[in-house]
């Protein structure tokens, strides 16, 4: 788990986008003390006049996780992403916004429809 999915301009280089996949799974893994082969992530491109009221390089990361999280453990990625895309990616720390929507065990069905709160994950969700 998590999920990820990243809403950046559609006119993005291929290398923009690996360079931020990279940087929020390296985030997500720091943060939230997961292994990379446990974070999914998608690219949802947009047009210009498809973002109302933000720049161009607005970029939006949307975080859906299994609940338990502290504060902390969110601190620690917000920073962790905007550090490793801002400057890299070449984007002012404002115009990224990253949100964590945090799901339920109850609500996960997973490993062939298995209740993520009846199975051992192999990993914590309370750091």
């Amino acid at each position: 788990m998590p999920i990820v999915k990243i809403h950046a301009a559609a006119s993005k280089p291929a290398a923009f986008k690996a360079a931020v996949y990279a940087a929020v799974r390296e985030a997500i893994v720091l943060a939230f003390r997961l292994k990379p082969a446990d974070v999914t992530q998608y690219w949802l491109p947009f047009e210009p006049t498809d973002m109302d009221g933000k720049p161009h390089d607005f970029l939006y990361v949307e975080v859906l996780a299994l609940a338990g999280r502290s504060a902390d453990a969110k601190r620690r990625l917000f920073r962790a992403i905007v550090d490793g895309i801002a400057a890299p990616c070449g984007l002012a720390p404002t115009d990224i916004l990253v949100q964590v929507f945090d799901i339920p065990k109850e609500n996960c069905g997973t490993r062939g429809g298995l209740m993520a709160a009846d199975i051992e994950l192999g990993f914590r969700t309370d750091v």
